[in-house]
């Protein structure tokens, strides 16, 4: 049987190492909502679920199909439809300073220029800079006419994880996004955070901005975690997305 100043000993030892656990989950909680520049929401494909984590973020991210006469329709799944157009997200900027990401599933060269005189048309009845916008695609040539018009364009790297490529791969994988930064067609690249530390360490190109997203992290338990807190002290690292469902997910 434990002695008595064996069971203080270990509830001693229980308390300090529960305290030690619980000190950066409080931490961690506490900063939550500190960095709404920095922390966005994911996939925010209704109005409903934007504004119902409106206070935690105030800037979201979008899913884009392109539809018959440049329709933006905001869906994840192109067979899929809510009947959703983007033009209802940029009258919502007018009403306060929120930025938005449009990720556009389907854009290419052939109706880029179209897009664009779309977004210039919803933006200009909002009376909204295009400033507030990013751009997101997985054609950099798609990108150009944007970047040049003053939007801030991103490429979206569809490679798998970096963990999984031969050092060939990786290798032609990191040549191909080295051209895509010089082509003077794109802001930002952006990608799961699985790619984070590879393009941290080895792209090079501190004129180029990086945004990433953590797709099954909540705020707090991103915050909570050293080496993603760290991604907010890299100044290249603009933008990261994080997931919230709500009940309005789409």
């Amino acid at each position: 049987m434990p002695t008595w100043n064996n069971r203080r000993l270990l509830w001693g030892l229980f308390i300090v190492l529960f305290v030690a656990a619980a000190l950066p989950c409080l931490h961690a909680w506490q900063q939550t909502g500190k960095y709404p520049d920095r922390l966005w929401l994911h996939r925010a494909n209704s109005l409903e679920k934007w504004e119902e984590f409106s206070a935690l973020y105030p800037n979201a991210e979008i899913d884009i199909t392109v539809r018959e006469g440049a329709v933006l329709d905001v869906t994840h799944d192109e067979p899929v439809s809510f009947g959703l157009c983007a033009d209802r997200y940029i009258q919502a900027l007018a009403h306060n300073d929120r930025r938005l990401w449009l990720d556009i599933k389907n854009l290419a060269p052939p109706i880029a220029h179209s897009v664009m005189e779309r977004l210039d048309s919803m933006l200009a009845v909002a009376h909204v800079e295009r400033t507030r916008l990013i751009i997101e695609s997985d054609n950099a040539e798609a990108l150009a006419p944007f970047k040049q018009r003053g939007y801030y364009t991103s490429y979206y790297v569809r490679y798998d994880n970096p963990a999984h490529l031969t050092p060939d791969e990786l290798t032609a994988a990191l040549r191909h996004l080295r051209k895509v930064a010089d082509s003077g067609q794109v802001s930002a690249l952006s990608f799961p955070i699985h790619w984070y530390s590879t393009l941290h360490h080895h792209l090079q190109r501190p004129n180029i901005d990086l945004l990433t997203w953590d797709h099954h992290t909540r705020q707090w338990t991103f915050l909570l975690l050293p080496w993603k807190r760290a991604l907010l002290n890299d100044p290249q690292v603009k933008v990261i997305l994080l997931k919230k469902k709500g009940s309005h997910h789409r």
